[in-house]
């Protein structure tokens, strides 16, 4: 039964160029997720080191929040930046170098003899 389209299948594998926008897609990914869950530590007026929580766990005190609203939201603009950025890297590199096909043979798993 050889010819027949039981006999082939077509493979789809990302280009290279694909390959090398989703790696550099990757760090930017990373600091997205960084700037969100990691803690905000600021020094206030030469006073010492002052906790602001972070984007994922910002601080519910109104004390707070009246000194950390500008670097949370500057963290926020941080991360939502770095998201948009990795995604948008990696779907229009893909969209531009997309997926190659070949057509393989099926390994046969029973002869007929």
């Amino acid at each position: 039964m050889t010819g027949t389209d039981a006999d082939t299948r077509v493979v789809r594998t990302l280009t290279i160029g694909s390959k090398v926008c989703l790696l550099v897609a990757i760090p930017f990914l990373v600091a997205a997720a960084y700037f969100y869950f990691t803690p905000i530590v600021v020094e206030l007026d030469n006073t010492g080191l002052f906790t602001c929580g972070s984007r994922f766990d910002p601080p519910t005190d109104a004390y707070d929040l009246s000194r950390c609203a500008g670097v949370q939201s500057l963290y926020g603009t941080r991360s939502g930046a770095s998201l948009a950025l990795g995604l948008l890297i990696a779907a229009v590199g893909v969209g531009l170098f997309g997926f190659g096909t070949r057509t393989d043979e099926r390994a046969d798993t029973a002869r007929d003899d």
